[in-house]
């Protein structure tokens, strides 16, 4: 069996072997098998600013629209254990069902309208997080034994490099599809161990010529990869102003033997996307607290992180209802869901950077 590091080098370097999302699952998913075994898994994408679909794969069972019907119309329900707007709050971000309902898995709805009927006994999991956001799901099950403490915490502990692939992922398939025509778009650059660039998307040329000096790797660049590489630990995410007046985030990813990833992107928070508010005619303010409470942000929290009272987000809350035609946070969720990212999902439209669907030009 091989140890927490090799593995965690070997999902390191699939994210930067330059495949698509689904093929990076496929072979993530044979990686974390030699380390924690199961017997059917479900990766899925999600938008980050939702926490809805944009994607999905079956491995170890063949798709079914009605057993994901089934995952979908739980997730907002009450009550129900190990939903991935819950596991976003935890650390690390994964929940085993055994364990969670303490040997007594009936107590999960999900165990006799999923698991039972098809003979599994027990399921982990995981929310792929990166600096504070979802980026995708994995859900793992096995028909015989259940998941220790051990390999929940295991598997929680490479969230983050999970996430760091689709990630790149999505990134580099924007670049190859032209997105960073997109003013602002998300850039990619890998870093050589030696601190020479190896590889830089067109996107991330942009913003390198309003970091740096042409043909010269920008200071905040060499010092943020050079922090990563240093045996102390140091911040792997930097903010700076470029030479335009606009804020800059760059986000620093270790990539075993071959150097870091390194993401730079505007400023700017992860909203519901523009063509969700137009379609409902929902305000700036009303936008920010869907994207909360779709997150699994308590009204209280969504008060807090918005700097306005409980009393406004449920007034706000209210209007949004009456805009979509809904009575809950759950009924929220399935009809966006439904009216807006099934159809864009099954229709085949890949999710770009952000997370949101690529729209067509």
């Amino acid at each position: 069996m091989p140890s927490l590091d090799d593995v965690r080098r070997q999902l390191r370097a699939l994210a930067v072997a330059g495949l698509s999302v689904e093929e990076l699952w496929r072979r993530s998913d044979a990686t974390l098998r030699k380390l924690v075994p199961w017997d059917v898994s479900a990766w899925g994408q999600v938008d980050p600013a939702t926490l809805l679909s944009t994607g999905c794969l079956a491995l170890g069972a063949p798709f079914d629209s009605a057993r994901e019907a089934v995952i979908f119309s739980l997730e907002h329900a009450d009550g129900e254990v190990n939903r991935l707007i819950d596991l976003v709050h935890r650390t690390p971000p994964a929940g085993g069902l055994h364990a969670h309902t303490e040997g007594n898995p009936a107590r999960s709805a999900r165990f006799g309208r999923l698991l039972e009927p098809l003979g599994l006994r027990d399921d982990v999991r995981v929310a792929l997080m990166r600096d504070g956001f979802c980026w995708a799901s994995l859900y793992a099950y096995r028909r015989e034994g259940h998941f220790t403490a051990e390999e929940v915490a295991t598997l929680g502990v490479l969230s983050g490099d999970l996430a760091d692939g689709v990630r790149l992922s999505l990134l580099r398939a924007d670049a190859s599809e032209g997105a960073h025509d997109e003013p602002g778009a998300p850039g990619l650059v890998l870093v050589a161990p030696d601190g020479s660039l190896s590889a830089v998307s067109e996107a991330a040329e942009d913003w390198l010529r309003l970091l740096g000096p042409d043909g010269r790797l920008p200071s905040a660049v060499a010092a943020l990869t050079a922090c990563l590489w240093s045996s102390s630990p140091g911040p792997k995410d930097l903010r700076l102003q470029a030479v335009d007046g606009r804020w800059v985030v760059l986000h620093a990813s270790h990539l075993e033997g071959a150097g870091a990833a390194v993401i730079i992107e505007a400023a700017r928070p992860i909203e519901v996307a523009e063509v969700l508010c137009a379609a409902y005619g929902l305000s700036v303010r009303e936008r920010d607290v869907v994207g909360l409470v779709l997150r699994g942000e308590s009204n209280r929290a969504a008060a807090k992180a918005l700097g306005i009272s409980e009393h406004t987000v449920k007034e706000h809350l209210k209007s949004v209802f009456a805009k979509v035609g809904v009575l809950s946070r759950g009924e929220l969720a399935a009809r966006l869901l439904h009216e807006h990212y099934l159809p864009r999902r099954d229709a085949g439209v890949p999710a770009a950077a952000r997370g949101w669907f690529r729209e067509p030009a």
